[in-house]
């Protein structure tokens, strides 16, 4: 059940607010770097959990445009807990990957299909650590009409979409499903001879 009343600071003994807490169920260089340092479990209530302490935004607040990391959690915390880890044998491929390869990810908080990939990606990237790519977040409305500009530019008609590139260049996507698994197409678009 969603709540939807507004997420107000617990104050400190001293009075002063205390800093909002999110659980982060994730780990890595990458993302440790990425998410603000005021972002830990111990900041929680004990009992509660990041799904019952920062509420989902209703529908019509999601934010749509370039977002960070940061606020891709924020927007939608049950994403910090994917429902698969990443496989270890094509993370070590993955790893083996000639560097400066990036994505793109174009989501919608309100989708089902985003809901289920874009953990499993946040995942892959920390799991892969300082090998992970350069990653750019696009949120879009459900008409994915919005915002215009990166709606047009990559034809994005359906999400999520992980564009990969290299120096600017597309090197292929991965739309809707990642079937039968992220890691697995990552490799095919990335690699001369992709794994089965």
């Amino acid at each position: 059940m969603r709540r939807t009343e507004p997420l107000t600071p617990r104050r400190s003994a001293s009075g002063s607010a205390a800093k909002l807490g999110i659980a982060l169920a994730l780990s890595g260089a990458a993302l440790a770097r990425a998410l603000p340092a005021e972002i830990s479990p111990q900041s929680l209530p004990a009992g509660q959990d990041a799904a019952q302490t920062a509420p989902a935004p209703a529908p019509e607040s999601y934010p749509v445009g370039v977002r960070s990391l940061r606020e891709v959690l924020a927007a939608s915390p049950a994403w910090q807990r994917p429902d698969r880890d990443p496989d270890p044998a094509r993370l070590a491929e993955l790893r083996g990957v000639k560097p400066g390869w990036s994505v793109e990810v174009v989501y919608g908080h309100w989708c089902s299909d985003s809901a289920r990939e874009v953990p499993r990606f946040i995942a892959l990237l920390s799991a892969l650590k300082d090998d992970a790519p350069e990653t750019r977040w696009v949120a879009v409305d459900r008409d994915k009409r919005e915002p215009v500009s990166e709606v047009r530019r990559l034809g994005i008609e359906r999400v999520p979409a992980f564009v990969v590139s290299r120096g600017g260049r597309e090197l292929g996507r991965i739309v809707e499903t990642a079937d039968p698994s992220l890691e697995i197409l990552l490799l095919r678009i990335l690699t001369p001879s992709p794994p089965p």
